[in-house]
Order: structure tokens, then sequence, then C-alpha cells
């Protein structure tokens, strides 16, 4: 019996049970408020008589469900019933009592131990085993002489649903009772908790847990930090758990992904990725300088870190991401000269010193700020450029020269904004 608003039945609500013409009289008392449990006992062939009065004010307030011995739902009432008979008839004892209290224990990848607790005094019962949310009478059947018993021939990695029904004789079994659900484990564990070893400019050593997988061969999957599994380098090892992955670049971030191999098909599920960046053997460049700096060119020198004589830049607008600007590779000059550039346009330019085809330094950047070209349109700026702010207490003069004396110059402001009193000289 329930009582939706918690404050139990009132009202006159009460539910009359007449067991073989003697009444007993149920309600939901408050407290608790929200529900009252009661057991009817009957023997078999009793008559049996179920009678609701509703609650005179709240009506919807109140339901009920009765249960046979096995928990089967006889009646429910549903939500908001109304005054009435629900049940007139007599009560039928079942002749193989059901289980109860169906448990998993000892579950691996293809079986799992089912047990129970017997009612009766059955010494015989039927596991009924399939795919969670089967319907019973679609799984498969275990006939079972113990209990505890084992299910065998299951999936790995698969979520199962258990019913277990006693069996009295060859034409009367209990109702089935369940279900508990369980799922099994890995046929080939999968490899977790990966752990660095040693990295070096060319090669990546690290560990793992096992989680109790004997085999000792490994697939790996490798490539630079981010890329996408089944697009990278595959290696096959048999050190697990424990891998060396050689003939990696240098100065390089990659991920690794690992899965175990158990013989005869029978993969772990990829693990990963375990990240990792190589150590760096070729050095850094340094003092990076412009000079001859043009509307168009730029002369860039650096001095070398070591003994390398190839270098690769890369340039473009301050503050580009790397590897989407302009690379100049295969370089053995110093100083270079920039070529096709923009008026007006403040450049970070990087240098990456290449000892070795897969042997780089980190990048080195300096920013360069090519002339403008007023009479082609450039705008005339304040140090922050055309989005930014000038810095704090900054001066700075800008000198316009005419080519030829006589000549008048303009200037038009497309954006102006004054602090403190400006003195203009000269302009027109």
């Amino acid at each position: 019996m329930r009582d939706a608003f918690g404050d139990g039945w009132g009202n006159g609500a009460q539910i009359t049970v007449t067991i073989n013409g003697t009444p007993a009289v149920y309600t939901v008392p408050n407290p608790p408020g929200n529900q009252n449990t009661v057991s009817l006992t009957v023997n078999d062939g009793d008559t049996l008589v179920l009678d609701y009065i509703a609650d005179a004010v709240t009506p919807g307030d109140n339901e009920f469900t009765l249960f046979d011995s096995e928990g089967i739902i006889v009646i429910d009432s549903g939500f908001s019933p109304a005054t009435g008979n629900y049940f007139n008839g007599s009560a039928s004892c079942p002749t193989c009592p059901a289980v109860t209290t169906i448990t998993v224990n000892n579950v691996v990848a293809d079986a799992a131990e089912i047990g129970w607790t017997q009612v009766g005094t059955e010494v015989e019962w039927e596991i009924e085993v399939g795919p969670a949310g089967f319907t019973v009478g679609s799984g498969v059947v275990t006939t079972a002489t113990t209990n505890p018993a084992t299910v065998n021939g299951l999936s790995a990695i698969t979520n199962y649903d258990v019913y277990v029904r006693a069996k009295c004789s060859a034409t009367d079994l209990s109702n089935s009772q369940g279900p508990a659900s369980f799922t099994t484990t890995e046929s080939c564990p999968t490899p977790s908790n990966f752990a660095p070893v040693t990295q070096t400019a060319t090669s990546v050593s690290f560990i793992w847990d096992a989680n109790g997988n004997p085999s000792t061969i490994a697939d790996i999957e490798y490539g630079p930090a981010g890329f996408t599994q089944g697009s990278g380098t595959m290696v096959q090892q048999f050190t697990a758990p424990f891998a060396d992955v050689t003939g990696l670049a240098a100065n390089t971030t990659y991920d690794f992904y690992v899965r175990i191999d158990c013989g005869m098909g029978d993969l772990s599920l990829w693990a990963g990725p375990y990240t990792a960046t190589t150590a760096q053997s070729c050095p850094d460049i340094s003092g990076i300088t412009f000079s001859n700096v043009s509307q168009t060119s730029v002369d860039v020198a650096w001095t070398a870190g070591g003994t390398e004589t190839e270098w690769s830049i890369e340039y473009g607008p301050a503050g580009f991401v790397a590897g989407t600007g302009t690379t100049v590779t295969s370089m053995t000059n110093n100083p270079f000269t920039l070529t096709g550039l923009s008026s007006g346009v403040n450049y970070d330019v990087c240098v990456t010193a290449v000892c070795g085809p897969m042997d780089l330094s980190t990048p080195v950047c300096a920013s360069v700020l090519t002339p403008a070209d007023y009479c082609a349109g450039d705008l005339l700026v304040d140090s922050g450029g055309v989005a930014g702010d000038y810095g704090a207490s900054e001066n700075f003069t800008y000198t316009v020269c005419p080519d030829n004396a006589g000549d008048v110059v303009y200037v038009d402001f497309t954006a102006f904004e004054l602090e403190l009193p400006l003195l203009v000289v000269g302009i027109v």
C-alpha cells in the first residue's frame, strides 16, 4: 500500500482483506506515511476477498498492489483507484516453490557461478542465461543439480541476465526468478597504467600493468601526438609488459597505443594513448638578427647551436601558429634573405637547426617589422598596430618628408583618440 503525498491514508481510506470469512482492515499509518507492506497467510483453497474504500478527500493519493507468494503481481490498483472490490477468489499455493536471492560470483570471460536460496525440497534447477534484457524463454537453459552451479560458454565483455527456476519434476517447475545481472570479463585483459622507462633522441621505452595477462606479444601503434588511430605506424614486440620503440624523430612528441595478442585471434582492447617526447640532440640556434629590412624583404642571420650546416625557416604574421606559416627548407646559407614580404607587417621568423633528417632543434623565433608604404595605402599606426594598444608612458614620433621641396603632405585619420592635448605642426 502506497501514499503519494507521504502523509498516510486518511479520510476513511482502507483495504479490507477477508480470508475464509474473517475480515482484517489495513491502511497506511503516518508515520511512515508513504507505504505499508503486510503479509497475508493463506492455505491452498482458502477464499480471499480484497475490498478498497477510497480517501473521501484525496482519492488520487493512494494505490496498492497484491502479490502472490513468489512475488508475481496478482492485481495492481494503479494510481487513484476507486472504491470497490478488487479480488474475489481462492488461494492456489505453488506445488514447486520458487527460489529466492540469486547470486553471481567468480565471473570470468566465458563462465559465471550462479547461486540461489532454495525454498522447497527440489534437487534440480534450470538456469536460463541471455543478453541483458532478454525475454524469459528465449535464453540458453542449463540444468543444474548443485547449488551453486557454473554456467559456461559465455562471450567475453558481455552483459548478461540470469533467471533460476526450481524443477520439482519433469512437469512441475516453479516460476522463474530474476534477473540477476553480470558482465563477463575480457578473455585477453587490456593493459593499463602506462609508465615511462627511458626516452632518448630516437627511442621511447615504457611499461604497463598486464592486469593478469600472461601473453608477452604486444601490438603497438604510434604517431605524432594527436594522430588518429589507424593512421599510425604499427610494430609488434614480444616483451610485454615492456616496449621499446625505436627509429623516432628527436625532440618530437608521440602518442602510443597498445593491445595484447593472446593468440588464436584473441586480442585485447586497445589502450592508450601513452604520450612521450623524445630527447633533443640537435642544439638550438641563438642570436637572430635582421638587416637590410625593406618593405618586401629582410636579411636574417643567426648563430649556429653546434656544427650543423642546414636550417629551416618558418615565418608568418606575428602570432601565427607553427606549421601554418611559410617554410623554407634545406637551407645552407646564413644569413638568408626572405623575399615576397608585405609592407607594414610585423613578422615572426623562426629558425630550426637540422642536424639530420629526423634530428631537429627547437625553433627559435624573433620578430621584425617591415616598413610601411604609406603612399600605397598602408596605415600610420601606433606601436600597438591596428588592433592593439600602445605601451604605457610611450612616446614616439613619425617624420613624413615629401619627395620634392614644396610638395604638400596630406594625412587622413581613419581613427583618432586623444588622452592629452596633441600639437600637430605643419600638417594640412
